[in-house]
């Protein structure tokens, strides 16, 4: 398998013709792809999966230009639905549980989508661009956490996972479209929410997900924000967060069994 993604490497000469190399990485793909389908050799269509990505973001970050839109962006997406294909496939088609290295598979795909993405739309720096694609991709994990409680109810690891990938993207999404304080206010009313949500669902990885970005704001504040801040408006920061802390300790104490048992 190694000597397989390696021979290109061996008799290329020094050629940087990136659509023969990446169309002969998607041929070995499809042949491992469909030998792990058949033989249950779930590693062999991981390890094409990491070797694929590290080759294909190496390319993104040394050797892109604009003039390889088209290609590297036809690449990314046939990559990316192959290995999709290569984790749930063997579920429908034989009904089985997806094994922990499918879930791994499908994350890390998603992962090296968004990296490559960034490079190709938005060319790696922080921008409305940039700004624009972790927005998307905020939605499409949305949208795979509700197709994944739709057409495999039983896989609930699944569905928190791409749920806490979309809560991640939206995260930065807020630090990256707006500034200052608003981000701070936007990340406060998220946790809140995220909160009230896991309380409703019964959820207490929801409730654990918000006391995490409850901590992350208040960092924020007190190392960050406070810096702009005058005498005064420090003093009504930090006597603001040490009652917000003892009203969240007091909460922690009355409602602790409540709050994680679930």
């Amino acid at each position: 398998m190694v000597g397989a993604y390696s021979i290109p490497f061996l008799i290329s000469q020094n050629n940087e013709n990136a659509t023969m190399f990446f169309s002969y990485i998607l041929l070995i793909n499809f042949g491992i792809i469909f030998i792990s389908f058949k033989r249950m050799w779930k590693v062999m269509s991981q390890m094409a999966m990491f070797i694929t990505w590290a080759l294909f973001i190496t390319w993104l970050v040394q050797r892109y230009e604009d003039g390889h839109f088209s290609s590297g962006l036809g690449f990314m997406l046939a990559f990316y639905l192959l290995f999709t294909i290569g984790a749930v496939g063997y579920h429908f088609s034989r009904q089985t549980k997806l094994s922990m290295f499918d879930v791994e598979m499908i994350v890390v795909n998603n992962l090296a989508l968004y990296l490559g993405s960034l490079f190709i739309v938005g060319d790696g720096t922080i921008n409305n661009a940039l700004t624009n694609i972790t927005g998307v991709f905020c939605l499409l994990a949305c949208v795979m956490a509700f197709l994944s409680s739709r057409f495999l109810p039983g896989e609930q690891l699944l569905k928190r996972i791409l749920i806490i990938q979309g809560l991640c993207y939206l995260v930065l999404y807020v630090a990256m479209q707006w500034e200052g304080i608003t981000v701070t206010l936007l990340w406060l009313l998220l946790s809140i929410v995220l909160f009230a949500w896991g309380m409703y669902m019964k959820q207490s990885w929801l409730r654990m997900g918000s006391i995490i970005l409850v901590s992350l704001t208040l960092l924020k504040l007190i190392t960050v924000d406070s810096i702009n801040f005058s005498t005064v408006e420090k003093i009504i920061c930090y006597v603001s967060i040490g009652a917000l802390l003892l009203i969240v300790s007091f909460l922690y104490q009355k409602f602790k069994e409540k709050l994680f048992g679930d």
